[in-house]
């Protein structure tokens, strides 16, 4: 028997507003710490969908929001555990967002890749070619 995907649609269409009541978009008034995690999330969909751009913007917005640079590490440990080998080299990308100066703050001098992060992002990235292993633990 063939799914029906007219239906599925339809059914998927009533389920819409519900959802948009689980995930409201941010406001003003959004917590400090909930902007930060969303744009931590944003950083890994960036590094996973490998848009070069997003990871830029996100990654800027991560900082502005409070993130620091291993808590963006870490988020993109999780990129990496889901992406494996293309996810490794947009991570390091990222990392690269992190140290380079910005629109927003010229004279940022930063340090380019240290070497531990990249120590622990190839360790996590070996570890996410064991079949996920690190995801059961989250």
């Amino acid at each position: 028997m063939l799914f029906d995907w007219n239906a599925y649609q339809a059914e998927l269409a009533k389920s819409i507003p519900d959802f948009a009541k689980l995930c409201p978009p941010p406001t003003p008034k959004t917590p400090f710490s909930a902007k930060k995690t969303r744009q931590l999330i944003s950083i890994v969909v960036a590094v996973t969908t490998r848009c070069d751009g997003c990871i830029t913007f996100h990654t800027d917005s991560a900082l502005k929001a409070g993130a620091t640079k291993q808590e963006i590490a870490e988020a993109l440990g999780v990129a990496m555990a889901m992406n494996a080998g293309a996810a490794l080299i947009y991570a390091l990308r990222a990392l690269d967002s992190v140290a380079r100066p910005t629109p927003t703050n010229p004279n940022d001098q930063r340090p380019a890749r240290s070497g531990p992060i990249i120590e622990a992002l190839a360790f996590m990235a070996a570890s996410s070619f064991a079949g996920h292993a690190n995801l059961r633990n989250l």
